[in-house]
């Protein structure tokens, strides 16, 4: 189905005047030697329409329903979020834009320095940081299957700007979502959402810029579970490295979890700890996070980050 979504086909739905006329998709990985999840299209067309449709419904071959398809004129979130970029104040990270649909879910990830891959580097500052974590939130919260992975991320309708509770419910899941890879060894940890006093660190951090952000703020019920489950997954932190000066003091959320589940012969980090106490606190914080996303999810679709 690219060629109805996807911006790289904008010319030739310009061209392609055709009348849909019916249709199913079916699970890519339905054919042998083909391991991608994602969605193959049987279409007919009427040659003799006017232009190509706004959008097509198909019946989804497995399971029953339809998944309808929006043709791609709106412009993307990528042309959405650059809008925000902005060299003139000081960059507290850097956070990596990808094409704009769900096949790239994994793709958006944060960290203290620009990249060098072929993607927009979004600039995190103090003007800018609710909207790049809006861009963030809104890319990572959707549960990616099959019949979504075609899906595009669109330039947004203005509903998101009074909504402070969706801006401060994308700004927590970003601080605790495991594509945010800051680390206290490439540079300033401007991403601890805490005081010292808060998780009772044996020194000063070297940043206070996020705990000063979100101090004030009022935060929703399920934002504020999930920055409780990371306050205690900070002080356990905290209380385990107090006598040990060779631990950075100024650990992200990152650090932590690279401190407690290690790394492979792969060089890859291990997906469990052999510290019982650090799994518990680690599970309850995915646990909020999660939960947090599901509240996300329908203003995705509300604002018009995605089409339904």
């Amino acid at each position: 189905p690219n060629f109805v979504n996807s911006q790289n086909f904008s010319r030739f739905r310009k061209c392609f005047k055709a009348k849909f006329k019916d249709g199913f998709i079916i699970r890519a990985d339905t054919f042998d030697n083909v391991y991608g999840k994602f969605p193959i299209g049987f279409t007919i067309w009427d040659l003799n329409g006017k232009s190509f449709p706004k959008s097509i419904e198909l019946d989804i071959a497995e399971g029953g329903g339809t998944k309808k398809f929006w043709a791609g004129t709106r412009h993307s979130i990528n042309g959405w979020i650059k809008e925000f970029d902005d060299s003139k104040n000081t960059a507290v990270g850097f956070m990596a834009n990808p094409a704009p649909d769900l096949i790239n879910k994994n793709q958006p990830y944060i960290t203290v320095t620009e990249g060098t891959r072929h993607f927009n580097y979004f600039a995190f500052n103090v003007k800018n940081l609710i909207e790049g974590s809006i861009y963030f939130a809104v890319r990572l919260c959707i549960e990616h299957t099959y019949l979504n992975d075609r899906d595009q991320f669109l330039y947004p309708n203005d509903g998101w700007k009074t909504d402070i509770d969706f801006q401060n419910d994308c700004l927590l899941y970003t601080l605790f979502h495991g594509q945010n890879r800051i680390l206290s060894a490439h540079g300033v940890n401007h991403w601890i959402p805490f005081t010292e006093t808060e998780v009772n660190a044996r020194e000063k951090f070297d940043s206070r810029f996020m705990s000063g952000f979100l101090k004030g703020k009022k935060l929703s019920k399920e934002a504020e579970a999930v920055l409780g489950a990371g306050r205690e997954l900070w002080r356990y932190y905290h209380a385990k490295t107090k006598s040990d000066k060779t631990v950075s003091v100024n650990a992200s959320y990152y650090d932590i979890r690279e401190y407690f589940q290690g790394r492979s012969e792969r060089g890859t980090m291990k997906t469990k700890s052999a510290d019982e106490a650090y799994n518990v606190l680690i599970k309850a914080l995915r646990d909020t996070v999660k939960v947090l996303a599901k509240k996300i999810e329908p203003k995705v679709y509300e604002y018009g980050f995605l089409n339904e």
